[in-house]
């Protein structure tokens, strides 16, 4: 357990210092850092269902994720509309004092201008197929789609003078 806090203390310090940069700049270079995530395991119990709730990992992941970012300010907190995401986004979201703002996944051109346009930092959450998708619209470059099974990565953006950057990170969450 203690190896586990290590490992989270060690993510939450890789996750502040890019936004602790961003936020000590200059506020007329336009610098902010996006998060991308996947949202939570869902409820495999639920497949027959077009939008399944979070298992109970997923919600406790979903917990965990808001503890990885309370040391952040965030001023934005989306997600598509599908109960999973909102699920896996709303705790961080009431953590942070913001709504869940909602975008349209199969239009992933129409968040990447929002999000240029608005230059906040902020966590946006989708789905194995669209996450990657959205970070490649900021640094152009091509990234696999998320597997299946796989719901702790975090692709950090900082984009800094019109320049994104990004760093991929994993939780060391473990549902148990």
């Amino acid at each position: 357990m203690l190896q586990i806090k290590f490992l989270v203390v060690l993510l939450v310090t890789a996750l502040i210092s890019p936004i602790a940069t961003a936020i000590s700049s200059d506020e007329s270079d336009n610098s902010f850092t996006l998060y991308f995530i996947r949202h939570a395991e869902k409820d495999l119990h639920h497949h027959d269902r077009k939008d399944p709730p979070l298992a109970s990992c997923g919600i406790k992941r979903s917990q965990n994720i808001k503890s990885i970012f309370e040391p952040l300010k965030l001023s934005a907190v989306y997600s598509s509309n599908y109960q999973r995401t909102i699920d896996t986004a709303r705790p961080t979201a009431e953590n942070q004092n913001v709504d869940v703002e909602f975008y349209n996944p199969s239009e992933l051109n129409d968040i990447h201008k929002i999000l240029l346009n608005k230059k906040q930092n902020a966590l946006i959450v989708g789905h194995s197929n669209t996450t990657s998708k959205l970070a490649e619209l900021f640094t152009g470059d091509k990234y696999d789609i998320i597997p299946e099974n796989t719901y702790n990565r975090i692709y950090q953006i900082s984009v800094i003078n019109g320049i994104a950057q990004l760093q991929v990170l994993e939780q060391t969450y473990q549902c148990s």
